[in-house]
């Protein structure tokens, strides 16, 4: 949502909770405005992550999307797999 032009609105949002709030974040990545919105609005934020930091996404995988109607999806799946 950062990276979509919505740092205000979440800014916003987290202004206005109660202070004994328990706040999660999700993040594929972590960047540094994360990072800075993370240390703004929490207290003692622990970063929990799997696998390495170093790791990028693999730009050899092809993602494909076929829309089709109910009945075919049994026979479309079949062979994809």
């Amino acid at each position: 949502m950062l990276d979509m032009g919505f740092e205000p609105q979440i800014r916003k949002i987290l202004g206005q909770v109660r202070p004994d709030r328990q706040t999660l974040m999700w993040s594929a990545t972590w960047p540094k405005e994360v990072k800075k919105l993370a240390a703004d609005f929490m207290k003692n934020p622990i970063q929990l992550n799997v696998g390495s930091m170093n790791l990028s996404a693999n730009n050899n995988i092809l993602q494909i999307v076929d829309v089709c109607q109910e009945h075919e999806k049994e026979q479309k799946n079949r062979w994809r797999f």
